[in-house]
């Protein structure tokens, strides 16, 4: 009964969150047995590859400037804020400023142009978080 409660209380905080991004939660075995990841964590380390390629990319994955930079189309948006790198490709669509805002980050570090629109807002930061996929090394 316990373990049920769990799962429960874990996709009530998951299922809103995902819902915001426009995508569907899914479980799986990457980093702790309880933790959702949903689409935006499975990434491809080429640009030559699709954003969704068989690897599950977990936040532990590290990732230098020139492996972002190689994902810098609408096809496969990776950016880097703060130190963390993040897919955004699905979001480019759910942007509520629109699409130009987060192609504008594709393949760079966009730190000082989220820190500038969003400051420390914490819905923004919770969205974002939604989408890492490793640090920048």
């Amino acid at each position: 009964m316990k373990r049920v409660a769990t799962v429960a209380a874990l996709l009530l905080l998951t299922g809103p969150l995902a819902a915001c991004a426009g995508v569907n939660s899914q479980t799986t075995s990457a980093s702790t047995p309880t933790a959702a990841s949903s689409p935006q964590q499975t990434a491809a380390s080429t640009a030559g590859s699709s954003p969704r390629a068989s690897a599950t990319a977990s936040a532990a994955s590290t990732y230098t400037m020139a492996d972002v930079g190689k994902h810098n189309n609408e096809q496969s948006c990776w950016t880097v804020v703060d130190g963390k790198v993040y897919d955004v490709t699905q979001w480019i669509g759910q942007h509520p400023g629109g699409r130009q805002r987060i192609l504008n980050l594709c393949g760079k570090d966009g730190s000082a142009d989220f820190t500038g629109q969003h400051g420390n807002d914490d819905t923004a930061r919770g969205r974002l978080a939604s989408f890492e996929i490793g640090t920048l090394g």
